[in-house]
């Protein structure tokens, strides 16, 4: 079976004592051996960087791309758990066939990764003035109301859809926890979700909303398609990321993704957040808010893949110091507004009645 080596750049706490050249870890399992290096790791630089080397067998280049990634984290789970400190992949910089009986040309892939082209966007204006000094009548009201704005806004610029759906969740579950109708509801089965009837009392029993049930009824409240439904597989997942359970598992289960679940939930977290603010605002009569609603709340950046064959220890074993350095560049042009592209419009306004 072929032999891959795959290197990444990994952002990392803790470098290499500074009179050793790099570390090498095997897996006693023989899955895989990895050599970490110092990369930018001088006292005081903002983003402390290691190299990863990580040596392993795998059938072709296509499953090498998929195994190398697998590997690096797991090791790095457990860097983490020795160490006390955090490491996290960056991003993969190159893929090489390390077989020592290659005669002719390595194969392999050279990554190259540039953040996402669309951003930023130059749009904020004097509506967007006007929008954020409406919304600041409501400042310093309802304390769960400006918890709820903390848990969005930090929702909106977390990195990851994991910490992003928890970060929406907990700003559904404050509002919620702030605005549910106390009112007695029924006991009902778990199983058929029908209310649950005493012989004994004559009747059917009654509580006060528990508060995954205020939950529920804020997303029946905002929501005009299966509310029952959403609640139901936004539970699973929230369940799921508290509690380690497998969120492929939950996608399979559902046919819903984690991301397409985060914006989900990040909109329906806006519409009840917008509701709060305005009940919560000092202003009164009729509000003109001209809000932007992103198409997703998700953070995307580029990276396309170069299969590349390169000439460099034919029918040896190779070295790390003679992989190749590869300059790979993206030049990002702004196309000119065009008519095919429609009216050049701002965003629709958003009438709320008080």
């Amino acid at each position: 079976m072929p032999r891959w080596m795959m290197q990444f750049e990994i952002e990392g706490h803790l470098g290499v004592e500074a009179d050793r050249r790099e570390l090498i870890f095997r897996h006693p399992g023989g899955f895989y051996d990895v050599h970490v290096r110092n990369h930018k790791m001088t006292a005081g630089v903002e983003t402390p960087l290691l190299y990863m080397f990580v040596l392993f067998d795998s059938d072709d280049l296509r499953s090498a791309d998929m195994q190398g990634p697998e590997h690096v984290n797991k090791f790095l789970r457990f860097l983490s758990f020795a160490t006390g400190s955090g490491f996290r992949v960056r991003r993969p910089m190159c893929l090489f066939d390390w077989s020592v009986d290659v005669q002719d040309q390595r194969h392999g892939y050279v990554y190259h990764h540039f953040p996402n082209p669309d951003l930023p966007q130059l749009v904020m204006n004097d509506d967007v003035v006007a929008t954020v000094e409406a919304l600041l009548n409501s400042d310093g009201g309802d304390v769960d109301v400006m918890q709820a704005l903390l848990w969005f806004s930090s929702a909106v610029t977390a990195s990851g859809p994991e910490n992003q759906f928890q970060l929406f969740w907990f700003c559904i579950e404050t509002l919620a926890r702030s605005t549910r109708d106390k009112s007695p509801v029924f006991d009902r089965c778990p199983t058929c979700r029908e209310p649950l009837y005493c012989r004994t009392c004559d009747k059917i029993s009654t509580h006060r909303p528990y508060p995954t049930q205020a939950i529920e009824q804020l997303f029946a409240r905002f929501i005009s398609g299966d509310a029952e439904w959403f609640f139901r597989v936004a539970g699973r997942m929230r369940h799921a990321l508290m509690h380690g359970d497998l969120v492929a598992e939950v996608e399979r289960e559902h046919c819903r993704k984690l991301s397409e679940l985060v914006d989900d939930l990040g909109r329906l977290a806006w519409v009840a957040l917008l509701d709060a603010l305005m009940r919560a605002s000092t202003q009164r009569g009729k509000v003109r808010l001209q809000v932007i609603q992103p198409s997703t709340f998700l953070h995307h950046r580029g990276v396309f893949t170069v299969h590349v064959n390169v000439g460099f220890a034919a029918g040896r074993e190779p070295t790390l110091d003679e992989i190749p350095n590869f300059e790979l560049g993206v030049d990002i042009v702004q196309r000119p507004y065009t008519d095919e592209d429609g009216p050049a419009e701002g965003p629709s306004p958003y009438i709320v009645k008080e």
